[in-house]
């Protein structure tokens, strides 16, 4: 059986407890950890080939995420293996490093200046930058930003919402 059936029946299991976002979020980690597997089957699949897969995993994403990817996995492989399609866990024995805090980037005056004028020229890019530069406000705030969060009168953003992003 392809691993991907498994993570498929775990999200069809949670698809009425969970909600819509939750759901969504699962489903774009699992395919994740498929497409790095690449449809092995769940045979094939021991603690030591998880572990290799998920060192590579780690030199591609954040170490939060990396955590994120292996916690529904686990939860997928804890779920097939009470419904009978799978025997054993080879995710339960999977060490991933510690969860890296962000650190913020404080730039300099004159990288402030390098970086606004690399996208000078491309106005999809200027203006987000620009408005994360001076405001301070995240990327996902920054894109989540409609012309009625500025109050240009009082010289204000009200920032009471931001995108969620998904790199895959």
């Amino acid at each position: 059986m392809e691993l991907t059936k498994i993570f498929d029946s775990y999200i069809s299991s949670i698809n009425e407890t969970r909600s819509p976002t939750t759901v969504s979020t699962y489903r774009c980690k699992l395919n994740t950890v498929a497409k790095s597997f690449q449809n092995m089957q769940v045979e094939d699949l021991t603690a030591k080939v998880a572990q290799m897969q998920f060192d590579n995993l780690s030199s591609m994403y954040s170490s939060k995420s990396i955590h994120g990817f292996l916690d529904v996995s686990k939860a997928a492989f804890s779920y097939a293996i009470k419904t009978g399609l799978a025997n054993c866990n080879p995710f339960s024995e999977v060490c991933v490093g510690k969860i890296i805090n962000h650190e913020p980037v404080i730039l300099s005056m004159e990288e402030t200046e390098m970086v606004l004028n690399a996208v000078s020229n491309d106005s999809a890019l200027f203006l987000p930058i620009l408005i994360a530069i001076e405001t301070g406000l995240r990327r996902s705030q920054v894109l989540a930003l409609t012309w009625a969060d500025i109050d240009f009168s009082k010289g204000e953003i009200i920032v009471n919402k931001n995108v969620i992003s998904s790199k895959n």
